[in-house]
């Protein structure tokens, strides 16, 4: 099932399996939901405590930084994908 809900809440979020973010038309995430808010903490973007990682994500999205971030993370993302090659093993999606 696919489906687009706008800001959901807390209790919404949590029963989310698979998570997709668009930021100025790029997928900004794409992933597993319980995993976004690590995500983004290992690119130095913290979510807040009892925060709702629905409002995270979407807020670092339609940033500023949005950008940004994609740029980082995508980078990341890549340079896992050369090492998994090199290695002679395909690197996880994020």
């Amino acid at each position: 099932v696919v489906t687009t809900i706008h800001q959901p809440s807390s209790a919404v979020f949590k029963h989310f399996h698979k998570l997709q973010v668009l930021a100025k038309g790029h997928t900004f995430y794409y992933g597993d939901a319980s995993r976004v808010v690590d995500h983004f903490e290992s690119f130095g973007y913290p979510c807040p405590p009892s925060y709702n990682p629905g409002d995270f994500v979407l807020e670092l999205a339609k940033s500023e930084r949005a950008l940004e971030i994609l740029t980082i993370t995508t980078a990341e993302h890549d340079e896992q994908k050369d090492k998994g090659q090199q290695a002679g093993v395909e690197a996880p999606e994020s």
